[in-house]
């Protein structure tokens, strides 16, 4: 995906106008406030997909 890795990662830093942002993890973040409680996480296998040119633009 183009939107995932190194390139996504250099290109907020370099463009965005709040020049002060710092990454956070927006669950520990609202535990923190005790906002939210995660009770158990899961995870999925990926599913394959495919889409056109098209339908993607």
């Amino acid at each position: 995906v183009p939107w995932d890795g190194d390139l996504f990662k250099k290109i907020p830093p370099t463009y965005s106008t709040n020049q002060d942002f710092v990454p956070y993890n927006l669950v520990e973040e609202l535990e923190s406030r005790t906002l939210f409680h995660m009770k158990r996480e899961k995870s999925a296998k990926p599913v394959s997909f495919q889409q056109s040119i098209d339908d993607y633009v």
